[in-house]
């Protein structure tokens, strides 16, 4: 039998590891703000609008790992990196300003607060993937 028969350290899709679920911690946790927007009466403007361009720059995010899977310049994947951050962040500032302006104050700090969380959910999920792929090696 091949050692790679024997290994049991990929988790397989009949049974997903807890940590397969981390990547998205961030999409559980704005599907689970919903119904807190909803009791607590905030505005469900700021939620939909955070909401929505979370799930766009996210839909961004992963297309560009996608197209750095296959490259090989170093520099350039450096660079694209860095611009889709750049760009998902003034994405997300600019649906803040917008539905502030548009919808009022209160709506505009609900998206920001929501951010806020949501970013450090995201943030803190990728350090624990991170941490858990060490840890497996």
């Amino acid at each position: 039998m091949s050692t790679h028969a024997l290994s049991t350290s990929e988790p397989t899709a009949a049974a997903p590891s807890g940590r397969s679920l981390l990547p998205y911690a961030d999409l559980v946790a704005l599907a689970l703000a919903l119904p807190l927007f909803i009791a607590a009466g905030w505005p469900l403007a700021g939620y939909g609008a955070c909401a929505a361009v979370w799930v766009a720059q996210r839909a961004l995010q992963g297309l560009i790992l996608r197209r750095l899977t296959g490259s090989d310049d170093p520099k350039a994947a450096v660079g694209l990196l860095g611009a889709s951050m750049m760009i998902r962040i003034w994405l997300l500032a600019g649906a803040i300003l917008v539905v502030g302006l548009s919808a009022g104050k209160d709506a505009g700090l609900a998206a920001a607060i929501l951010a806020v969380v949501l970013f450090q959910v995201h943030l803190m999920a990728l350090m624990l993937e991170k941490v858990g792929t060490k840890t497996s090696r």
